[in-house]
């Protein structure tokens, strides 16, 4: 537990560090720097919100549903408890919240202000409150056996890029993007949350670490190379994992570790070479050659069955392309004739 007045000093240079400027006591700011920010206020926790029930486990915390108590307006609270070395770990949380609160933007979820409790020891980021994910909506549609339109998915895709645009425009790439990390509100707005594994980067392809992204939707890039170049393009194959995901009614590529999800993208796209990737001859020859040889991309005969019209294909081949470095940027996706 830290202790108020021991750890103060700390806590004040981080979130100078962080860009959080102190506007009176335990109160502070978003300093405005090269990105649109959304002022936000770091309060102590007290008895201005109530807990209704439990909601679901983000990537380092907790999340409830809140209602504030003076007006009734219902908020989603993440609860975030600070374990391990001081500065380290409260570095990884500042980091989340100065993200958080960097962005207002409809395909972001909006972050109302974010609270310490008195000893430091846990921090409430307060949120808008969307009633479902997009895997809740998954799976209900599948128990309904309704599938999503091509016109429903487009604007979800379309929204989805949209999120993620700005986010690369701002220097932050997200870093796990999954159906359990977009919300939607019951007007059908798609929105972009949970920033614990997100960075922020001011070179492309900067070094990072690869145990990042959920299994079924990381980049080949990751799963291949010990030393991860891991830029804003692993956040474009995840769309594009998605994108494959509700055309299908399935998870695209669901393999049981990474051996198998190697494979299952492999299996669909190509054992690739390095005419089609160009650092591939940089990977060790066994980490190629233990795969199955599968020479053929198979992706229009995945989808031949399906709604997806011939732009739909070429999209998702680009989103899906080997080689991070030919993969269609967000920007370029948005501009696809897919969305028009």
């Amino acid at each position: 537990m830290f202790e108020d007045e021991r750890y103060l000093p700390e806590i004040e240079n981080l979130l100078f560090k962080y860009h959080l400027k102190k506007e009176k006591k335990h109160r502070y700011r978003l300093e405005k720097k090269n990105i649109t920010m959304l002022e936000g206020n770091l309060l102590y926790l007290n008895d201005n919100f109530m807990s209704l029930n439990f909601i679901g486990k983000g990537t380092y915390g907790k999340v409830f549903r809140m209602k504030e108590i003076k007006n009734s307006k219902i908020f989603a609270g993440k609860e975030l408890e600070i374990f391990g070395t001081f500065e380290y770990i409260l570095s990884i949380y500042l980091r989340e919240i100065k993200i958080i609160l960097s962005f207002q933007h409809p395909n972001i979820v909006f972050a109302k202000e974010i609270r310490f409790s008195k000893s430091f020891n846990r921090i409430f980021i307060l949120m808008e409150y969307c009633e479902h994910t997009l895997a809740s909506k998954i799976i209900s549609n599948r128990e309904c056996k309704n599938r999503l339109s091509l016109l429903s998915i487009r604007r979800v895709i379309r929204q989805l890029l949209l999120g993620i645009d700005i986010l690369h425009k701002n220097g932050v790439v997200h870093r796990d993007l999954k159906p359990h990390n977009i919300l939607v509100n019951n007007r059908n707005v798609y929105k972009i949350c949970d920033f614990g594994l997100a960075r922020f980067f001011f070179i492309q392809n900067i070094p990072m670490s690869g145990n990042i992204v959920s299994l079924w939707y990381r980049a080949p890039e990751l799963l291949l190379f010990e030393e991860n170049l891991s830029g804003t393009s692993i956040d474009t194959w995840s769309i594009g994992c998605i994108f494959g995901e509700l055309i299908l009614d399935k998870i695209l590529f669901q393999g049981k570790n990474e051996i198998d999800q190697l494979q299952k993208i492999f299996n669909v796209m190509g054992l690739p070479n390095s005419d089609i990737w160009i650092n591939l001859h940089f990977l060790p020859f066994e980490k190629i050659s233990n795969f199955k040889y599968q020479p053929f991309n198979r992706l229009k005969k995945v989808f031949q069955k399906t709604s997806i019209d011939s732009n739909g294909i070429d999209l998702l081949q680009r989103l899906l392309t080997f080689d991070p470095l030919k993969r269609i940027s967000i920007r370029g996706a948005i501009n696809h004739p897919f969305f028009y």
